[in-house]
């Protein structure tokens, strides 16, 4: 299994999709928003390690990652935007409420 899909699996496992919208409102706001910063934070470092790719080889030519980060990100960013959506969602019932 994948990094991405472990960590996905384990993000909705950590909301429980049942829950989010049955819940308390406060409570989803702040699970929800505690898997978009994780989320958020693991694309920034794969971006930040990705342009300082060649400081880690000290002698020779670096080499590049030979993969399509759309190709390995698309499931990711596609539940990062749902999330987000949720996030949304829920502060605007938070502050309705």
């Amino acid at each position: 299994m994948s990094v991405d899909v472990l960590l996905l699996c384990q993000c909705r496992s950590y909301l429980e999709p049942t829950e989010v919208f049955k819940g308390e409102v406060e409570e989803t706001v702040v699970k929800v928003k505690m898997v978009v910063t994780n989320l958020s934070a693991l694309k920034d470092i794969y971006e930040k390690y990705r342009k300082k790719l060649a400081e880690f080889f000290k002698h020779g030519e670096p080499k590049e990652w030979e993969f399509a980060p759309v190709l390995v990100f698309h499931r990711y960013d596609k539940f990062l935007e749902r999330i987000q959506l949720i996030y949304v969602i829920s502060v605007v019932n938070c502050f309705v409420m």
